[in-house]
């Protein structure tokens, strides 16, 4: 894959991605699928930050709770991040 400028959140499911992608009120999203079971959730990024933003990290953090996933792995434009559940959300 070629670099972005935006955010890719890997999804292994369709209907995963699109649970996600319904919370992401006030987003600009796309979906793309590049496998069977490989899935990306993209936004665009307007402006240039550190890290995620707290009201997306809360989301992700929601998906990973609503879906019971353990973790997401957020690319951002010049590096990865994994998003991990909670361990309060586990219980």
């Amino acid at each position: 894959m070629t670099p972005s400028t935006g955010i890719r959140i890997e999804s292994r499911s369709r209907w995963d991605a699109l649970a996600l992608a319904r919370n992401l009120d006030g987003h600009d999203w796309h979906l793309v699928q590049t496998s069977p079971d490989r899935w990306y959730v993209c936004l665009p990024r307007e402006e240039q930050v550190d890290d995620l933003a707290a009201d997306l990290l809360g989301l992700l953090q929601n998906w990973l709770d609503e879906r019971a996933l353990a973790e997401a792995v957020v690319h951002l434009p010049d590096r990865d991040r994994v998003v991990e559940r909670e361990p309060d959300a586990a219980s």
